[in-house]
C-alpha cells in the first residue's frame, strides 16, 4: 500500500474496501459476527494529498462510541476470557495428579509434557494479544482523542 501510488477517485474507493475487509475477516474469525464491522466503510475517508491514506470521516461522539465498541468487541472481551480460560486451564494442568501408581520415570515425563504444555498456551495466547493489541490500541486512542 505505501509503495502505491494512485488516483483520488481510486483511493476514495479502496480506502473503504480495505478497511471493510480487515474489520470483516477479523470479526468473522474472532468473534463470528461480520456484519458489525459493516458501518466502518461509511465512516471512512480518504486523503486528498495521498490517496492510499485512510481516516475517520469526523471523530464524532457517535462515531468514537462505536469504535470503543469494535474495540471492546474485538480485543478486549476476547482478551479477557482467554487470559481467563487459560489461566483455569493452566491450574489445572498444574494440579492435576494422574491415577494409579506412578513410575519415577512415568512422573518426569508427565511433567515434562505439562510444562511443554503450559508453555505452548502461553505462547499461543500471548502471540494473540501481542499481535493484535497494536491494532485495537491505536482504534482505541484514535477513539478517545
Amino acid at each position: 500500500i505505501g509503495t502505491t501510488s494512485f488516483s483520488y477517485d481510486a483511493g476514495k474507493w479502496f480506502c473503504p474496501c480495505f478497511m471493510y475487509i480487515l474489520f470483516l475477516s477479523y470479526s468473522i474469525s474472532v468473534a463470528a459476527l461480520g456484519l458489525i464491522a459493516l458501518p466502518i466503510a461509511w465512516i471512512l475517508k480518504t486523503n486528498k494529498e495521498d490517496p492510499s491514506f485512510c481516516d475517520f470521516e469526523a471523530m464524532t461522539t457517535a462515531i468514537s462510541a462505536y469504535v470503543i465498541f469494535l474495540t471492546s468487541i474485538f480485543y478486549i472481551l476476547p482478551a479477557i476470557f482467554l487470559i481467563y480460560i487459560y489461566t483455569k486451564i493452566i491450574n489445572y494442568m498444574r494440579n492435576r495428579v494422574r491415577p494409579g501408581e506412578i513410575l519415577p520415570d512415568q512422573l518426569l515425563q508427565d511433567n515434562q509434557k505439562t510444562k511443554k504444555f503450559i508453555k505452548m498456551m502461553i505462547a499461543i495466547g500471548l502471540s494473540y494479544l501481542l499481535f493484535a493489541w497494536p491494532l485495537f490500541a491505536t482504534t482505541f486512542g484514535i477513539a478517545i482523542t
